[in-house]
């Protein structure tokens, strides 16, 4: 090697790691930039993200979320606001972006004829509010509309009128949601007329809102939804509800006498809304299914609502792939349930019964009164609400009793026998003389051969004549 090769050596080494040095200066700053400008990146798009969840956060009636629109106050004052609704943007086309919706405020304004308006977040579609009338203004008394809003805009999306009474409180709309096919389900439970209650199910399945089902009971006290018409439940365990409706009948007698008819309906989801389940027969029966089904639903027919329940869980037990026996018992068990309940519920308790088809109860009931009061009516009637007007309790109670035989011809004597004893007594109080009594009561001696209470009433009935 030449000799200024030899001595430039050192020089040249110590430039070359100079130079490598201030690369790794240059790259290690470079890097650090990119990571900078990175961060900011992040930290403004979540800004963005934040400010534009705040302006889309939907109403609730359970508070606020945080930066949400403050919410409608149940006991605020209507805003006097005038806006009309945004109109919902055509299809294709990008929403138009608003600053702070105050949305509050329209709704108040498309509710303005109301004494107040409520609330609630569709838990399906969190960016929808659903919102209805509070109060209904005199003139418009039975119609209620209610409305779906978008959150973010302000636009009225959809609307539909229940035909019930003032929704009075909040409370007065249940928001559940049901698994399946059925997307959310709304009630709205309301009242209307002197004493009639309403309720509504409207269906939304994140595009449309349809009212589903609408029952009325002019029962407030009824078994099957106390102070409602209706209730939700699950029957057949598919995560899908069902609507099980009040079918009592308040004027069995007159109203004001609080003693009732029980009894329901179920409505099952058929894709688009709630019908009701019929009984029905199913030729694919096997023979005895078929029959135990035949006879189920002529003892429901004349009322005696826990012999039909019992043939019909019966059916389901011997043939537990047949969906038309399976409804056929979770219908007839409703139902028997509901006249059960009603009739505990009644001011005079033998009559409840007898009309709610346990007229061997009703007969229990009259046995502890003796067979010697009996002989007049004063006893069964006296300090009850039907007092007042018995000689048509009494016509009435008979004719429930004739109409339980006639169509109990699938019961054995003994089974009928408390409604033979009953059509006796009311034919011997409403004067038809102890002829035609007697005919009736010695039809009900299968049930009461073993023991006193018939025959003593049959005596005293005939020295007393």
């Amino acid at each position: 090697m030449p000799l200024r090769m030899v001595l430039f050596a050192p020089l040249i080494l110590a430039l070359a790691a100079l130079l490598a040095a201030a690369c790794t200066t240059t790259t290690d700053d470079e890097q650090e930039e990119e990571q900078a400008a990175a961060t900011a990146a992040e930290t403004a798009a979540a800004d963005a993200a934040r400010a534009e969840a705040a302006a889309a956060t939907p109403l609730s009636s359970q508070g606020p979320r945080p930066a949400a629109p403050a919410p409608i106050s149940q006991g605020t004052r209507r805003s006097e606001s005038s806006g009309a609704p945004v109109t919902a943007p055509a299809a294709g086309e990008p929403p138009a972006r608003m600053e702070r919706v105050d949305l509050e405020a329209r709704v108040r304004a498309d509710f303005a004829e109301f004494q107040d308006v409520a609330w609630t977040a569709l838990p399906t579609s969190p960016n929808h509010v659903l919102a209805w009338g509070i109060g209904a203004p005199s003139g418009d008394r039975y119609l209620i509309p209610v409305r779906v809003y978008d959150a973010a805009t302000g636009a009225m999306l959809r609307e539909v009128a229940l035909g019930g009474g003032p929704l009075r409180s909040a409370d007065s709309v249940v928001v559940s949601v049901a698994e399946g096919r059925t997307g959310t389900l709304i009630e709205a439970h309301g009242e209307t007329g002197a004493h009639g209650v309403t309720h509504d199910v409207l269906a939304w399945n994140g595009t449309a809102l349809t009212v589903a089902a609408s029952n009325f009971s002019d029962v407030p006290g009824n078994s099957v939804a106390p102070g409602r018409a209706a209730r939700l439940e699950d029957l057949d365990g598919d995560h899908i509800h069902e609507v099980i409706a009040d079918r009592t009948d308040g004027y069995p007698f007159w109203y004001a006498s609080g003693v009732y008819r029980g009894d329901a309906a179920v409505l099952r989801w058929d894709e688009y809304a709630y019908a009701e389940v019929e009984l029905t027969l199913d030729e694919a029966m096997h023979d005895d299914v078929l029959e135990h089904t035949r006879m189920a639903m002529e003892l429901a027919e004349a009322g005696w609502l826990r012999y039909a329940a019992s043939l019909a869980a019966a059916a389901a037990w011997a043939e537990p792939d047949n969906e038309t026996v399976a409804w056929n018992a979770l219908v007839l068990e409703q139902r028997a349930m509901a006249a059960e309940a009603t009739a505990a519920e009644s001011p005079l308790a033998w009559a409840g019964a007898a009309i709610n088809g346990d007229w061997a109860e009703a007969v229990e009931v009259l046995r502890r009164l003796g067979a010697q009061a009996l002989v007049e009516p004063d006893a069964a009637f006296t300090n009850s609400p039907l007092e007042s007007g018995r000689e048509d309790a009494i016509v009435a109670i008979g004719e429930y009793a004739e109409a339980a035989i006639a169509g109990g011809g699938s019961l054995s004597d003994a089974e009928l026998a408390p409604a033979w004893l009953i059509l006796g007594l009311t034919q011997w109080w409403d004067g038809e003389g102890y002829a035609a009594a007697e005919e009736s009561l010695l039809e009900a001696i299968p049930g009461y051969w073993d023991g006193t209470f018939l025959f003593d009433l049959m005596y005293y009935m005939r020295i007393s004549e």
